[in-house]
This record gives structure tokens, sequence and C-alpha cells, in this order.
């Protein structure tokens, strides 16, 4: 996206001077032992940092930052500054003790720590940070003193030919008179007036820009974000880092145009303000002030930034009006309730204990018969827990009174969310503000769609906190084989192929478009497997064909992986509750005991995380359960649709005894089969249909699925049970025979 520049010059890497070593510098140890002799005789701290590239070797160095006896001055900005106009993929950094110890400081571990987080916004790889003593080195990533002694190099320079060099780098500020502008400033009320009125363009969204400035509130830059941007925490982060930095900015103004005209924030400011808040404290660049752009009305989210009375004249009224907003009561909830999720993982290590998942069930509002979704669902499940409610029906306050039930006093109620994306509004005459009327005198309506949307809130009552409500009308629960049958027909039901190979792991392979499964007897349990099977089933619906949620951003070792898992984990208790699943989800539980931490972590920067998790959970949950009906719907209509054949049901019945007696196990491929044969007392197996599934057994064994010991079994069972029919054919033969022969005779 194209960017305006208002600024009078910009920042240059410039070669200082060259270093020269007697032995190769070609690793980051090498430009260590360079960087120790170079600054272990300093008299104060020095700072350095080392530059390297994809192959870790080295760039340059730069020294960043010079100090007193005891400590080091460095501003995070002008550290990146030589990293990022170098292109590093890795860096080291360095800095001397003058007193000859190398042990890090607290404070030397802090900075590390801070460094550290700025290089994961940055992508860029944060090698080691080195403490300097006398012929020593304190490494803080590997916790180890290296001892300098025969290698410390010697300055002596040798031959050119002979010689190695590492370029010692600086950064100038460079001017750059064509974009020179004296007359914009944002160091008063009314110059903040000015720009953000310039600022008030019609977009079709919401338009979010970002004035850097320095130290007088003169603006260096003046960048329009793209909305895409923010759809990814890490890429907003790295890509207002950098414009910072390299704009040598000392804050940050924020402006946001608001295309509905309001000038209340809405959850994107408050991310953005986070988001700012959050860098502002790593790379110390601080954000001033978000102003929200209205209708010819600014409000000011920080107040730091009064505007001028006849541009301003409700900023009070709005800034109380926040106080106790809509979108204000839903961040607080929302918070409260990733607090408990958050305490949960590290004190319990689950979200939901795993064995109370079969006796959760789906919320829903009694007067409606509406499901509770998404994140609305979660709360409401969640809060069951809590308070021990076996009752599933939560309804409002007025939708009580309306059926004429009460609210028992005391009772305290549940934030539901409300999401607005667009609303009906009445059309009006401009000059004199009356309704346009249609040719029935009915005034004429528009929708009006909100992005991002405006947000609302609700509170629901369970059953168990109302008076008068009629008793539930229980339903008849599935026993756990019931459970079993239906979790098989879910797994059938599947629009993506399911393999059963022999491997150690579970997955879902994009590339492929198929879900790989460990042969199924190798698992602890068929709940384990028909658990592990519904996990990946979640995780399928991301294929683009589908609900189009992964990419090889988010696949199996990549940072998106884990919240992926959080997808599927919340999908796999809403598929359970949707469907009254009863299975063991212990061993599931087990496998996302290694997202642990890295849920932690994302959960507590950022709690909307989750709730978009909720979002995307309750969109898999909808897909695969609707997936599953649509099926079961088109299998009864064939079924329906096939003519009635002759009752042959001791064939049937003899045929699965024999099964049994020979001792296959019910998680045979041949007795599944025969089992689905077998569902309808409709349809029941004939030689033919044996003769299909030997056909699709041979195929098995080609594909490598079915190995060779297995297969020898499958085939004597086959003509076992082909014996069977045949006799059985021959004998109804004999009979038709003897009974037309009677005929004849008579």
């Amino acid at each position: 996206m194209e960017e305006n520049v208002y600024n009078d010059s910009f920042v240059k890497l410039v070669k200082d001077r060259s270093i020269y070593s007697n032995k190769p510098i070609l690793t980051p140890n090498d430009t260590a032992m360079v960087v120790a002799d170079l600054i272990s005789d300093y008299d104060r701290e020095a700072i350095v940092v080392a530059n390297f590239d994809f192959q870790n070797r080295p760039i340059n160095i730069n020294i960043v930052g010079l100090g007193t006896i005891n400590s080091a001055m460095m501003h995070p900005r002008e550290l990146f500054k030589a990293i990022l106009l170098s292109n590093s993929a890795s860096i080291m950094v360095f800095h001397n003790h003058p007193s000859g110890d190398p042990t890090p400081s607290q404070e030397d571990i802090t900075v590390t720590n801070n460094l550290r987080k700025i290089c994961n916004i940055m992508d860029i790889n944060f090698l080691d940070h080195m403490v300097i003593g006398n012929d020593k080195i304190f490494s803080i990533n590997e916790n180890k003193v290296m001892d300098l002694g025969q290698e410390k190099l010697n300055y002596d320079l040798p031959a050119k030919e002979s010689s190695f060099s590492l370029d010692l780098v600086s950064t100038r500020r460079i001017k750059d008179k064509e974009y020179y502008n004296n007359n914009i400033s944002i160091n008063s009320p009314e110059a903040a007036a000015a720009l953000v009125a310039d600022l008030s363009v019609d977009y079709k969204n919401d338009a979010l820009t970002i004035a850097y400035v320095d130290n007088k509130l003169k603006p260096i830059k003046l960048s329009l974000v793209d909305n895409k941007l923010l759809e990814s925490k890490q890429s907003y982060l790295k890509h207002i880092a950098r414009n910072a930095i390299l704009s040598n900015a000392s804050s940050m103004i924020v402006f946001t145009s608001h295309f509905d005209g309001s000038i209340l924030p809405n959850l994107r400011d408050n991310i953005v303000s986070q988001n700012n808040e959050e860098l502002g404290k790593l790379i110390n660049i601080d954000t001033v002030d978000h102003i929200i752009i209205g209708n010819n009305t600014y409000y000011s989210m920080k107040g730091n930034m009064e505007l001028p009375k006849n541009n301003w004249n409700n900023v009070r009224e709005a800034r109380e009006s926040y106080k106790t907003s809509p979108l204000t009561k839903v961040l607080d909830s929302r918070k409260e309730l990733v607090g408990k999720i958050i305490d949960n993982l590290k004190n319990k290590q689950y979200i939901i204990d795993p064995s109370i998942y079969k006796h959760l069930t789906s919320p829903y509002n009694p007067t409606s018969e509406v499901r509770y979704s998404g994140a609305n669902r979660f709360k409401l499940m969640f809060e069951a827990i809590a308070q021990d409610y076996k009752d599933s029906r939560w309804c409002t306050y007025k939708q009580a009174q309306e059926q004429g039930w009460n609210i028992k006093r005391g009772a305290k109620g549940v934030l539901c969310e409300k999401i607005i994306f667009s609303e009906e509004k009445i059309i009006k005459d401009e000059k004199t503000g009356k309704p346009i009327l249609d040719e029935s005198g009915k005034p004429k309506k528009e929708i009006l769609e909100f992005n991002p949307p405006k947000i609302n809130y609700f509170y629901v009552f369970n059953a168990q906190q109302i008076e008068n409500i009629p008793e539930l009308k229980t339903k008849n629960t599935l026993t756990h084989d019931e459970s079993i049958k239906l979790a098989e027909r879910f797994i059938q039901a599947s629009k993506c192929p399911v393999v059963e190979k022999v491997s150690n792991t579970a997955y879902y392979s994009l590339a492929n478009d198929e879900i790989v499964l460990p042969l199924r007897q190798t698992f602890s349990s068929e709940e384990h497997f028909l658990s592990t099977t519904l996990h990946e089933m979640a995780h399928s619906t991301g294929h683009p064909d589908r609900l189009n949620r992964l990419s090889d951003s988010n696949q199996r070792g990549t940072d998106g992986y884990a919240l992926e898992e959080l997808n599927a984990e919340l999908a796999s208790i809403f598929i359970r509750s949707d469907l009254g699943i009863d299975l063991d989800a212990s061993a599931m539980y087990k496998h996302n005991i290694g997202y642990i931490s890295s849920w932690i972590d994302k959960l507590s920067n950022d709690p909307n995380v989750f709730f978009r998790a909720c979002s995307e959970a309750n969109k898999i949950s909808k897909y695969l359960v609707e997936n599953y009906e649509k099926v079961q719907v088109q299998t009864k209509q064939i079924e329906q649709s096939k003519p009635t054949p002759s009752n042959n049901s001791d064939i049937s019945n003899k045929l699965l005894d024999e099964v049994k007696k020979n001792g296959f196990k019910s998680s045979d491929k041949l007795v599944d089969a025969i089992n689905k044969l077998s569902s309808s007392t409709e349809i029941k197996p004939t030689l033919k249909d044996i003769s299909k599934e030997y056909k699709k057994l041979s195929k098995d064994l080609k594909a490598g699925i079915l190995d060779k010991v297995n297969m020898k079994e499958y085939q004597k069972n086959i003509k076992k049970i082909g014996d069977i029919l045949k006799d059985q054919e021959i004998s109804k033969q004999q009979q038709q025979q003897k009974v037309n022969t009677n005929v004849l005779e008579r």
C-alpha cells in the first residue's frame, strides 16, 4: 500500500571500517571472538549487535551504544535499526563488563528476555546474549563461561591475501529535502484536529492510520495500515515495529476513521490499542494517543490529546459512555472467563475435565428451541459445570416473564454476547429530516452493514434459577454401545477419506486431503480410536473445499498449529454435546498436554484468541453434524427406494454366528462390512455382497492397509461365509423344486 511520507530524513546503513582477523570469520563463534577482542578493554560498557544471514554467516557488527562504568545506554530502536537494514536472519548481542566479571546482572537477563520477544515479533532468530569480562565470555543462552585463553585475537595485521575482515557499520540520518514539510506538526490540540480532519476520508471500511512522530510530536512518517495486517497480531506488530524503528520515531499517534460515523471504540480499536501498548513496552516507543474519527467529531481513547471544543462537543459524554458501553462489558466478561480457563490449564492441565465431556449437553433457549452457539455456548457449558446445573435450558429475564416464569431472588445471570452485523434504518430526507415514503405510504428502509460489526450483550438464567418453569422432558440418553455405533456412523459420513496405516501417529494431511490413523487394533480401546478420529475430522474441515481454514502457516510443526489444536479440542466438545455421544476423552486429553503452555501464552497475551477459537469450533461442529444428518437422510431414501428382497434372515443370522464362533474381533474390517450390510432388517447379505467385500479387501492388501497374515484370515472367513450362503441357496433351490414337482403332479 502506498504511504505518504512527511519526513525530511531517512535512516541509512553506512560502513565505518573493516575489522581484520588472521582467522576466517565464518560462524557466530568466530564473530564472538572478534567482538570480545574489540570491546573487552573498554573502560565503560559497550553494546554490540552482530548480524547473520540465513546460513548463520556474519554480515556485519554494529556498536549500538556506550554507557558509564557500570551501565550501558541502549534503546531497542537503536539496536534494531542496523538489524533491519542488514536484512538479518539471526543476531547475537554482546556487551562488556569493565569490572572484568562476566556474570550477568538481573538487568542483563531482563534485557535479554525483552530482546527475545522483539525478535520473535520481527521473525528474527535470537542466537545469544554474551557478556564479556577479562578473557572470559558468559553465554546467557547457554549459561556457560568460555575461557578465551589462546583464542584472543592478535591485531598485528597479516598479509592482505591471507586476512579476513568483518564490516563495522553504523546508521546515519540522511537528508531528503524532497519530502520536507515543516508545516505539519501535532504538538497542539488544534494541529491534531486539523490532521484528523484530513484523515476523515469516505472509506468503505474502517481506516487505521499511524503517525510516527519525533520527540516534539512532529510527524516523521504517516502510514495507512492495510486492514489485512490486522488479521494477524504478529504481522501487525512486525509492520508497526519496523516502521517505528526505521523512521527513528520517538512515539506514535494512532487514528481510526469509523465508517459508520460513531466515535465509540469498537472491538478492533481496543485490540489495536492493546497491541500498540504491548509493543511500546518492548521497543520503548509509546503511543501518545488513539483518536477515533467520527462525523465531524473526535474521541480520545487515552484522553491525552484534548481537541478543540468545536470539534469535540461530546468527548466527555463519549468517554463516560464508553466506561459502561456494551463493548467494555463484553471485554471484561471475556477476560474473567479466560482467566478461569488459564487457571484450569495451569493447575489442572485441561480446559474442561475430559471425564465430564459425556455429561455436557448443548445449551438451548426453551422459548425459541434455538441452541446457543460459539462463545455463548461455551460460556453456558462452563457455568453449568461450575454451578452443577443439570438442566440445559437458558433464557432471558424478559422471556421468562412473558412465559409466566419467575427468576429466583438473588439469581445471577450469565452475560452472553450479541454481535450485530447490520441493522435496518429508515431513509430520511436530508433537508427536512422526515422519513421518505414508498408507494404504499410506508417509510423506506435500507440495510446498514457494520464493518467491523457492533457488539452488545444480554443476560440469561438457567432453568434451575427459574420458578414455575415446566419440568425438563428427559430425552432418551444413548447407552455406551449406542454411542459407539453412532460415532461409527458419524465417521463413515466424513467427506474426507479415513485411512488406516501402520503408523505411530494420527494426523490430517492437507496436501493429500486424508485422515491418517494407525491400525485400529493398535489403539488402547475402541473409544480411543473413535475419539482420535473425531478430532482429526475436525482438522479436516479446514480444507479449502470445506471451511477453508488451514494453510501451510498452521500445519503440524508451525506456531499456528497450537491454535488449530485448540479449535479441534473445542469442536470435539461441541460435537459430543450435539450428538449426545458418550465417549471417554482421556486419551485426547493426554494428546493436548503438549499444547497447554502455548495456549496459556497466547490466551494471556490476547483473551480474544479463545473466543475466535470458540467461533471456529462452532463452525466445525455445525458443518460435520449437518453433513452427517444429510448423509443419513440420503441413506434412508436410497434404502426405501430399493425393492424388498426375500426374507433371508436365517442366512444373515448363521453368517454372523459363524463370524463370532471363529473368534473374529468386532473391530475387524470384514465384520464391520457385514454389520453394515446387516444393519437394516430389509437388506441382508448375499453371496454377491460377500464377493464385493472380498474385492475391497484385495484392494486394501495391495494398498498396504492390511498385512498378509490378516488377509489370509479374512480370506478363510470369506470362504466359510460363502460356503454357508451356497448351502443355503442350494437348500432353498431344492425346496423350490419339490414345490414345483408337487404342483406338476397335481
